[in-house]
């Protein structure tokens, strides 16, 4: 089993004299770096939580918190995650020149949380009572990832993998 030191990653034990934006992003990469392994940690889960408390609008951050959950098991706290980030998106271009950190921000409908909340919806079907309405839900999102890239072979796979 592989143990990360904070040390090791970069990070320093005092995390008060850091900005919210600076806080947001360590903690980020952290959690991303922890989620990649297959089984659920709750470290991650803590680490990926940090940043969607400081700044609600990182995109990135949603959709990595909402897998951590889904590895968890929580399958309606990861779908809210994942919606949550959709209801998020910001319409604004003007702040986007007011000096925001533009990296993780969301600037449209992101189609890796559409393919994501497809494949969680169609999971979540399997153990429901209104399946049929759940995959078309699924479907629907599916489609709107294509939508973002029609070039994307990925989501055109996720999408006829449903039909």
């Amino acid at each position: 089993m592989i143990k990360f030191n904070r040390l090791e990653m970069g990070f320093r034990s005092d995390d008060k004299h850091y900005s919210f934006a600076e806080l947001s992003s360590s903690n980020y990469h952290f959690g991303k770096i922890l989620d990649v392994f297959p089984d659920y940690r709750k470290e991650a889960e803590d680490h990926l939580s940090k940043p969607v408390k400081l700044n609600p609008s990182l995109a990135d951050a949603w959709l990595y918190l909402g897998n951590c959950i889904w590895k968890k098991g929580d399958l309606p706290l990861a779908k809210s995650c994942f919606t949550l980030t959709l209801s998020k998106i910001i319409r604004d271009p003007s702040f986007f020149r007011r000096g925001a950190n533009c990296l993780y921000l969301m600037q449209g409908p992101n189609k890796k949380i559409f393919c994501q909340l497809s494949m969680l919806e169609r999971r979540m079907a399997q153990c429901a009572d209104n399946q049929a309405e759940i995959v078309e839900e699924s479907i629907k999102h599916a489609k709107e990832a294509i939508m973002l890239d029609v070039k994307d072979g990925d989501s055109w796979c996720k999408a006829l993998y449903q039909i």
